[in-house]
């Protein structure tokens, strides 16, 4: 009898070792696909990150493109301008020309003599 309730015991303890392994078996899938789960929900803010940086670098990209546009277009006005006052009042420009040598002659000199 003492080996029968032996017997039953140790079935017994293999049955309780038999649950023990299968609820940690189940545990650790539970845990590896919440894993899963939380990887791909990290992967895809990631790619929606990325997808917003690079959204951000193409706008400015393309706002730089068209000020560097508009400034081209300004400094063509500008010659353009400079260039129609010089044809229609050329003595003016001479003089403004002449006026402006004068006095960066007179700066250059103040400094040259300041330092004597």
């Amino acid at each position: 009898m003492a080996e029968m309730n032996e017997k039953s015991l140790k079935d017994g303890v293999d049955d309780a070792a038999d649950k023990a392994h299968g609820a940690v078996d189940e545990a650790a899938g539970t845990v590896s696909e919440r894993m899963s789960d939380a990887s791909r929900s990290a992967s895809r803010g990631v790619g929606e990150a990325s997808g917003a940086a690079h959204d951000m670098v193409d706008d400015a990209q393309r706002k730089v493109s068209r000020g560097l546009d508009q400034a081209d277009a300004s400094l063509d006005d500008m010659r353009d301008t400079a260039i129609e006052t010089t044809r229609e009042n050329p003595l003016r420009v001479i003089l403004m020309v002449a006026a402006i040598a004068a006095a960066v002659g007179f700066v250059v000199g103040m400094a040259s003599s300041r330092r004597s």
